[in-house]
């Protein structure tokens, strides 16, 4: 048995799918690092059984466990999510089949060993605090950032977030009667999923998004509206899942 599941984002699809303009529901996969770490140190669950000979080479030479841990869990979360888009069940075999590629701008790829011409999916990975999560989507460009709720934020919010955006969470209703690090969090998260999606060299600065709108999505999900100057109007929907702010972009 892998520990994979789905990851839920309480938000009502419809609403989910009319933010993004999906013509299909994002696929979502998270790991939770406890417990992969458990199965892989008492041997229940073997790496070399889902992971591709180029993955397994990458795999051993990182030196921190930390780093291998997060590795692990973000390429056993993608190959899940890839395998749930080809309406495969979760086998060692059929993990196995599909490899973890990254393009020279860093962005993660997939695609299947033996076949690298045939069709697959776009791909994000984000892992935080226990958690590595995947997000495929066919043809469709797409960002996935989770980031754990924490006062840290509030140090570092010139860096990503203006004053008039602080202003617009307040009035649009994020999270009125919680602590101001949890807008700014799911703020953050907006632009790291779009900063992902839009991909390139440099990368998006975080001021250069401007937040611009947002509308709520079911009980803890909003859809936010972020600016990019001369290249128009993304929307983002974010989410909370305990104490995890997510976002998800879609080109």
């Amino acid at each position: 048995m892998f520990p994979v599941t789905e990851l839920i984002m309480q938000l009502l699809t419809p609403s989910l799918d009319q933010c993004l303009e999906l013509a299909e529901a994002p696929l979502l996969r998270k790991v939770e690092l406890a417990v992969l770490q458990a199965e892989v140190a008492s041997d229940r669950l073997d790496p070399a059984g889902f992971l591709t000979p180029a993955e397994q080479a990458t795999f051993s030479g990182f030196s921190f466990p930390k780093r291998r841990l997060d590795w692990l869990g973000g390429r056993l979360a993608a190959k899940a999510a890839a395998l749930a888009w080809a309406g495969q069940p979760v086998t060692a075999a059929g993990l196995a089949e599909w490899q973890v590629t990254s393009a020279p701008d860093g962005r993660p790829g997939l695609q299947r060993v033996g076949t690298p011409a045939a069709p697959a999916p776009e791909l994000s990975i984000s892992h935080s605090h226990g958690i590595a999560a995947a997000l495929v989507m066919t043809e469709r460009p797409c960002g996935l950032d989770l980031q754990k709720v924490t006062d840290t934020v509030l140090r570092v919010r010139e860096r990503f977030c203006s004053a008039s955006e602080a202003a617009l969470l307040r009035a649009g209703g994020v999270e009125t009667e919680a602590r101001e690090a949890v807008r700014l969090t799911l703020l953050w998260a907006a632009k790291e999923a779009l900063r992902k999606e839009r991909g390139g060299v440099p990368l998006t600065g975080f001021l250069a998004m401007r937040l611009t709108g947002l509308a709520r999505l079911g009980e803890q999900g909003w859809c936010f509206r972020l600016a990019v100057a001369g290249a128009g109007e993304y929307p983002v929907v974010v989410f909370l899942m305990a104490d995890l702010a997510g976002a998800v972009s879609v080109r």
